[in-house]
């Protein structure tokens, strides 16, 4: 969880009264550098000036820290504390505190206690409504001993959190196709440094296909950043797999070596246990040679298409899935074209893998395939092997229908994935005999 501090925030009428003790702060100060230039309210200015100083460290209330509001949850109410300490000489025995959620009008809490210079108090704020996506949680000082708390630096603080939300059923097929997460995704980023964005896609020539970049290259070892996948309902589907392309190499030059790891963890109870599905580092991760200069893909064939069987997870209604990577100061990773699909549907009355036909099963020298399109897009094609290994990509012709040479493919079961740029359509399984 990243906490964060920040300018205050008061309501107008509080504005207005820092401002006019700003600007009166301001007049006297310049008054005082004058000091040549005698003026009859010097004493005055600095008596004022001097009341400031002495109210601004002897009632000095701050917040120390914000606590139970956790990264991510799937209730959608949160019920946050706060720790604040007294900064100022006097002892503390009231002070106001305002919090809000995002750009909501505040709530006011009212403390009242006894607090010693430098001792922190915890307080308990009333549970908050909230809905489902990315938030900040912002709580501020806003007077300390019923005198309004003027020492900005200490007085505020936010921390931000994600409310997971009802969950999509599968299939869902996410290719990243603008410069913004899709709805539901959202990243943690422990360090602040180097971590998931999105990035324009240099192989593809259509301008709104972008990929996920892990920023391995400037990211410390040790470093683990996080990107959470929309949460999915796997219940109306059997046989599922979780697949994306992936593209990825570590770092060698004559003298060192530095590789990363990534790992892809799901869950079926909102993150209260996680479990890794998937777990690749080094050479098993890679797809092209190490190298020392920072990495982006050029070319289609720096991708591979990796698939995770989800059996374990066929039935539950809620499922999380989170990429954890790993740096070890390496190089560049990236993913696009995340897709939960099913091989096997249990409503057999399901319309797009109905639509999809793929014969002869088995074939020999080619095998066509056949997809009523919803779309007036010609849908995009791939065929892989069960390790991922893509043997075909492709597009379905005006017809709707392409035939694809099989007689140079090794035996073996292969999957057939049909989608457009946004939405994935239906996938079947063949199988190459010769």
């Amino acid at each position: 969880m990243q906490q964060y501090w920040l300018p205050p925030f008061f309501k107008v009428t509080h504005m207005r009264k820092i401002l006019l003790i700003v600007l009166t702060f301001i007049s006297c100060a310049g008054k005082l550098t004058l000091a040549q230039q005698p003026d009859k309210n010097t004493d005055q200015d600095s008596h004022l000036l001097f009341s400031i100083y002495k109210d601004l460290f002897e009632n000095d209330g701050g917040v120390a820290s914000i606590i139970s509001v956790p990264t991510y949850q799937c209730l959608t109410s949160i019920t946050p504390s706060v720790e604040i300490v007294n900064y100022g000489s006097n002892i503390l025995t009231n002070a106001v505190i305002g919090y809000f959620i995002d750009s909501d009008p505040p709530s006011f809490f009212t403390w009242e206690g006894s607090l010693q210079p430098g001792a922190l108090d915890t307080i308990q704020f009333n549970t908050i409504q909230v809905s489902s996506g990315s938030h900040v949680l912002t709580v501020s000082i806003v007077t300390a001993n019923g005198l309004l708390d003027i020492n900005n630096g200490n007085n505020n603080g936010l921390v931000d959190f994600y409310i997971v939300g009802n969950s999509i059923a599968a299939p869902v097929y996410e290719p990243f196709s603008n410069f913004e997460l899709p709805e539901g995704d959202f990243v943690e980023n422990f360090d602040g440094g180097a971590t998931w964005s999105l990035l324009p896609r240099s192989d593809q020539i259509m301008a709104e296909d972008y990929m996920l970049q892990m920023h391995f290259y400037y990211s410390n070892a040790g470093n683990v950043d996080e990107f959470y996948l929309k949460n999915i309902d796997l219940s109306g589907i059997a046989d599922a797999t979780l697949s994306f392309d992936l593209a990825y190499t570590y770092y060698k030059n004559s003298v060192v070596e530095y590789a990363d790891e990534l790992k892809v963890l799901a869950s079926s109870d909102c993150g209260n246990i996680w479990n890794v599905i998937y777990d690749k580092m080094k050479d098993e991760l890679a797809t092209v040679p190490p190298d020392d200069v920072e990495f982006v893909p050029l070319f289609s064939s720096q991708w591979r298409t990796d698939y995770i069987d989800l059996a374990n997870y066929a039935g539950s209604s809620d499922v999380m899935f989170r990429f954890e990577a790993i740096s070890g100061h390496g190089n560049n990773l990236y993913l696009d074209n995340l897709n939960v699909s099913a091989l096997t549907a249990i409503n057999e009355s399901n319309t797009l893998l109905k639509s999809l036909t793929v014969f002869p099963n088995p074939s020999n020298a080619s095998v066509t395939i056949m997809f009523s399109s919803p779309t007036s897009d010609e849908p995009s094609v791939i065929l892989s092997d069960l390790a991922g290994r893509i043997v075909y990509r492709g597009n379905l012709s005006s017809l709707d229908e392409t035939i694809v040479n099989t007689s140079n493919i090794p035996e073996g079961v292969y999957l057939v994935n049909v989608f457009d740029k946004s939405t994935f359509l239906g996938c079947e399984k063949f199988q190459v005999i010769h």
